[in-house]
Parts: C-alpha cells; structure tokens; sequence
C-alpha cells in the first residue's frame, strides 16, 4: 500500500504553532491510520499567508519534521504555490507609474506593447505598467525560503518552465506540478489559471514514453469548479492524455461538491486549510487534509479524510464528505485503459449488432466462448431484480463505500442518471435499471464490479446469467 500525504494551506503563525500541528498530525497518522510510514507528500500551495521568511520557516518546521518521523526522501516530495505564496511588495515593485500624457505617446507608438494584463488603470492620472523581468520575482521568497531548501532546487523562473514533472518509474507513479498562480499579483488577486506553454512543456517531455497504466497525477492550488473556479478547459487535455487524479487546495470552506467532483474520467480532490490562523478561522469549518492509499496492484484509491474542529483537539475522521454520517473515506477505482483486445472488438461489434440490447462485461481472458448478458429492451422486472440480487452477493456492491466507486466509474451520462438511495437493495437496483437503459450499460457494471471483486466466488452467480450469444 502506497501512502501518500495531501495537505493544503499551511498559514502558519508561528513556531509554536508549527511544532503542535506536526505533533498532532504525527499521532492522528500513526495511531488513528496505521500510517507508520509515507511514501509521498503533495502540498497544494498557500504555505504562507503573507509569503514572508518568517511564515516559511515556519512553515519548514512542520515538512521537515514529516521528512525525518516518516523518512520522506526530499524527491518525493511535491509542492505548488498558491496565491499567498506571492509576495505583494515583490509584485508592486515591478509596477512603473506612466503619466496620462506619457501614455498617448506610447499609444503612438507602434512597437510599444499594448497588452492591457500588463498596466494598472489609476483613471485620469495614468497607468502602472509592469516590469516583465521583475515582475518573476513574486515567487523570490517562496522559492528562496522554503522550496529551495526543502527541494535543493531552485524553484523555475520561467513560466512556462513550472511544470518540473516528477516521475517515479518503481511505483509507476507521475506527479505534474503546476502553478495556477502564475497570473496572479497585489492587484490582480483573482487572476488564477493554468499557463499553456507549461501544460505543452510538461506533455512534451511524456512523448515517446510509455505511460499507460501509471498512475498519473495533476497538482495546483486553486479549484476548477464552485465559486472560485479558475477557467478549466485545460481540463480537457489532461483527460485527453489519462491523467486520473488532479490535486488542489484553497478551499477554506467545507463545500462537498469541491471536495469530490469527478469530470472527463479525472477524479479531483480538494483539501482545506491545514493550518489558518485561528484569527481566521471559520466557526463551524475544521482545519483539514487528506490521507491517499494506493494500491498499486488493483488500481484502488482510498481517500481517508480529515478534520481537527479545535485548535488543541485532536484530529478525526470527516463524514462530511462522505454520503452517509458514518463515511470518513471514499474509494476511487482507476480503470485500466489498454488497447483494445480481439476480444474487446468483438464484444463490440456485438452491441453494434444489436443495438436494443446491453451486453455483459465478457468473462474473465481464456475461455473459448464469447459469452455477454442480453437484456433487452421490455426485459421484465424480475431480470433487473435477480441482477440486484446477485449483486448484492458481492461485497463491493453490498458496501456503500465500495459501491460509490463504482458508481464513479460508469460513463457520466449513466451516473449523473442514477437515483440514489440509502436502502441498498433499492440503490443497486436503481443502478441496475439505469444501466440497462444505456447500451452497453450493463457490461460497463459487471466489468467494474468484477474488476473490483478479483475472482470472488459472488461472481458465479452473475455468470450463470450470462447467455450465449450465436450468429
């Protein structure tokens, strides 16, 4: 099992306050998860509030005590800035004052450049314009006091070089780092986005390399839904090139849809603040992070997430977010995307062939025979209730987390059709009823629930209903 550590929007007051957060996470980690040891950590920006020495010493407390308690190597180790990772007196001192009549001059002239995202309007009294060169050195405190020193490595300058992608061929694991904060400064504080020519930079250095079943992972700061969403067509891309999981912050409220929201076949997960000052902090919203277990072999996710509600309490697990009071975790199965097989295409050409019926996930590799569930359209309720209920024989659809992942893992246009509900017997037929409406619905279910139950004998009583199919 790979462990992996996810925390977000340190803002840390002081040292003090450092060595009781370290403190805290270090026994919720060991005595609450079992988590003796972690094998990555991802931090999602904000690691100060005002992006001073001060903050990222602070801040340094709290990484480099995780480094030695749980032997972290420093290569796997990820960090993004966020918005307060910019230094607002680095940012207005690459701004220049332009008088009004100035202006008109340059309006004048032909090789000026006129692209408004460099000037500040000051209404009748002229413009600020920025400083290109100067202008990077937003991120001179982020880099110099913390990332350098946790990295041993200069934090890139260049824009369209902050995408240093992390590559870790014995757990077949990527990790893409970018920066959604590279537009943002004293003035333009909502300016957040992906920069482009880092996103090619990054997709550049994958090509000719095999990629296909890693476990290939995005990380920023700011969110791509809700109120604070940066524009996410970029999104786009990364689904294009099979990334399964993207990784943000910012959140400082708990607002569910934020935290598990899964678009394109990417699953997308949001921490809150890991440390705000209490100052600031909301009533009602804990401090927050995540703890990600991968199993590498069957491609499984589990997110176990976490809240401390006090400033002295100690952390628990969140329900929050889970779809009952009693969940603290979710599940994520990852699918294995591989070139269709022989078998695959035949499969199919069959649903083509048939196009008012749903066939099954094909049997496991080596029989002779193709053999699928055909359930036609007008198929009785007794069909849809005996799938139900040999479902529910198996132990991924009798669990509610378990059958949440599944629920994930079907096309969108089946899950965001699906009627949920707490009864188990009626959530996984209503699953059933859906999926059969869909082509090619049925065999999506039982390949993820038989990716998911490994063999399991549960499975026999499914494959009795699987019928031949003939010419």
């Amino acid at each position: 099992m790979i462990n992996i550590l996810h925390i977000s929007d340190i803002h840390f007051g002081n040292s003090d306050e450092a060595n009781e957060r370290l403190q805290q996470l270090d026994a919720d980690l060991r005595y609450n998860l079992n988590a003796t040891k972690l094998d990555y950590v991802l931090i999602s920006g904000d690691i100060a509030e005002s992006s001073t020495k001060e903050e990222y010493d602070n801040a340094l407390l709290l990484v480099d005590g995780i480094k030695k308690s749980f032997i972290v190597e420093k290569e796997h180790i990820v960090i993004v800035p966020g918005n307060h990772d910019v230094n607002w007196d680095l940012s207005a001192d690459a701004y220049k004052y332009i008088r009004k009549n100035k202006l008109k001059e340059k309006e004048n002239d032909t090789q000026s450049d006129k692209n408004e995202d460099d000037y500040i309007d000051l209404c009748n009294i002229g413009k600020l314009k920025r400083d290109a060169k100067l202008y990077k050195n937003r991120f001179d405190n982020f880099n110099r006091y913390f990332y350098e020193k946790v990295k041993g490595e200069p934090y890139p300058i260049e824009y369209s070089e902050q995408r240093l992608l992390h590559i870790y061929d014995k757990d077949k694991i990527l990790v893409l780092p970018l920066n959604s904060s590279w537009n943002v400064d004293h003035h333009f504080k909502k300016r957040s986005g992906i920069n482009m020519s880092a996103l090619a930079g990054a997709f550049n250095q994958m090509l000719g390399k095999d990629y296909e079943d890693w476990l290939k992972i995005a990380i920023w700061h700011h969110p791509v839904s809700g109120t604070e969403m940066m524009n996410n067509d970029f999104m786009q891309q990364l689904a294009t090139r099979r990334f399964q999981l993207c990784i943000h912050g910012h959140i400082h409220e708990a607002i569910g849809d934020l935290y598990r929201y899964q678009d394109k076949g990417i699953h997308i997960i949001g921490a809150g603040t890991f440390g705000a000052h209490v100052k600031d902090q909301v009533p009602g919203i804990p401090h927050q992070y995540n703890l990600l277990r991968y199993d590498k072999e069957k491609q499984i996710m589990t997110v176990e997430t976490r809240k401390k509600e006090k400033k002295d309490g100690a952390w628990s697990g969140d329900p929050r977010w889970g779809d009952n009071n009693n969940d603290t975790s979710y599940m994520i199965k990852f699918m294995q995307r591989k070139t269709p097989s022989k078998l695959d295409m035949v499969k199919e050409s069959m649903e083509h062939i048939l196009p008012t019926s749903i066939s099954a996930a094909l049997p496991t590799p080596g029989k002779d025979q193709i053999e699928h569930l055909s359930v036609t359209k007008g198929t009785p309720g007794s069909m849809s209730m005996k799938l139900t209920d040999a479902l529910l024989e198996c132990q991924t659809m009798l669990n509610r987390q378990s059958r949440d992942a599944v629920v994930n893992n079907l096309r969108d246009a089946i899950r965001y059709s699906i009627e949920r509900s707490n009864v188990s017997k009626i959530d996984v037929n209503n699953i059933v009823n859906t999926c059969i409406n869909y082509p090619g619905g049925i065999a999506e279910l039982i390949s993820i629930v038989r990716s998911f139950e490994n063999g399991a004998k549960c499975m026999v009583e499914i494959e009795k209903m699987i019928v031949h199919f003939s010419d």
